[in-house]
């Protein structure tokens, strides 16, 4: 029996344009741009590394989900086997803890001894809400890149997306005698269109005055004359740009939410205790320091520790296959840990000062120099 792969075998021919609304494996997969071609191949090797089973079929499976919690998440994981792998360790994959019967993701091992446990987690760049809005807000421009119009592409801007999709052919319908309406000399005009639940209507007010209840939509578009581009107009893509209106979410509070979740699902270790984050939104190195100590943070003070059972924290910022060239990992230490952490994988590694509530860097390799796929 074949050994099953992470990936199909790429076929050039069958490359087509990626769709908006693709999923972030698909994405992969369907790329042939050198960098994607490198990460596969690491991708390939690092699997064809991970012991046969059900963990392995599992693992394969996520990796291949449309979700990116899941994709991302079995990355995250195979992307630490490997880093653990090539730090010369053993390593079980979910040992069963006797004392609570709990499960954490890995258990290293060297000279048969437990140098420690580590659970994996992927704190998401959006939350559920803000992903379903994207898709659907994919759907969308997927939608009217489908449509041709024969002087005109257009430039798109979101202001508002619906719990739902709208009716895309109500919406060509709408665009259609819009358009029908140019000049075919004009070089560009744009207009509000407003999905109110069950039509789409064209309005000439500002997107910031229209009364919008729960099931709208408001958009912008603006019809540029094909000749604006290019002489040459055959094979033009209708869409040509899109913005979004921005929502902000607060990272540091889903980190150290995550942080808060992990640090008491495991208990009776009786060996140190590593949480591997692998943070999908960028996030300022201070500002995440200042959630791990001091005041009311994860790990305390010096005067008033808390969550001691948590030795260290291995983290990432927006690690996955597009960039794991690129970016590294470090660790914490946590400086009152029932459990210290002796071992810090060659990495580079903070340690907290007990007198300022400081942390100092200690020179290591990076994550992607021991995996051996640096630049």
């Amino acid at each position: 029996m074949t050994n099953p792969r992470m990936f199909k075998q790429f076929d050039l021919d069958a490359c087509k344009p990626q769709r908006y609304a693709t999923t972030e494996f698909l994405a992969l997969e369907n790329s042939s741009s050198p960098a994607a071609m490198k990460s596969k191949d690491a991708i390939e090797h690092w699997f064809s590394n991970h012991p046969e089973g059900k963990e392995k079929r599992d693992l394969r499976g996520r990796f291949r989900n449309r979700l990116a919690s899941n994709h991302i998440g079995a990355f995250w994981e195979l992307y630490l086997h490997e880093l653990f792998r090539k730090s010369n360790y053993s390593i079980e994959i979910h040992h069963t803890v006797a004392a609570s019967g709990k499960r954490p993701d890995f258990r290293l091992i060297r000279n048969d001894n437990t140098i420690a446990y580590v659970e994996a987690v992927w704190v998401g760049s959006k939350s559920s809400l803000a992903l379903g809005q994207d898709r659907r807000a994919s759907e969308l421009m997927d939608a009217i890149n489908s449509w041709t119009f024969k002087q005109f592409c257009l430039g798109l801007h979101i202001y508002k997306v619906g719990p739902e999709n709208p009716g895309f052919d109500g919406l060509h319908t709408c665009l259609r005698a819009w358009i029908d309406r140019q000049h075919p000399q004009s070089p560009s005009e744009q207009r509000t269109f407003v999905w109110n639940g069950s039509a789409w209507n064209e309005s000439i007010e500002e997107c910031d005055q229209i009364d919008s209840h729960s099931k709208t939509w408001i958009i912008c578009l603006r019809a540029i004359n094909k000749s604006l581009f290019t002489a040459d107009t055959e094979g033009l893509k209708t869409l040509q740009m899109f913005t979004r209106k921005f929502v902000w979410e607060n990272t540091l509070s889903k980190t150290l939410g995550s942080l808060n979740a992990k640090s008491t699902k495991y208990q009776h270790l009786n060996a140190p205790y590593i949480i591997a984050l692998n943070i999908g939104k960028y996030c300022a190195q201070e500002e995440f320091e200042s959630t791990l100590i001091g005041g009311e943070s994860f790990w305390g003070t010096s005067q008033s520790p808390r969550n001691r059972q948590v030795s260290a924290i291995l983290v990432g910022v927006q690690i996955n296959p597009w960039s794991m060239r690129d970016k590294t990992l470090q660790i914490y230490l946590n400086p009152a840990a029932e459990y210290p952490l002796d071992d810090t994988f060659e990495l580079p590694c903070w340690k907290a000062n007990p007198e300022d509530a400081r942390f100092t860097l200690h020179s290591g390799r990076s994550s992607a120099e021991i995996l051996g796929i640096a630049h």
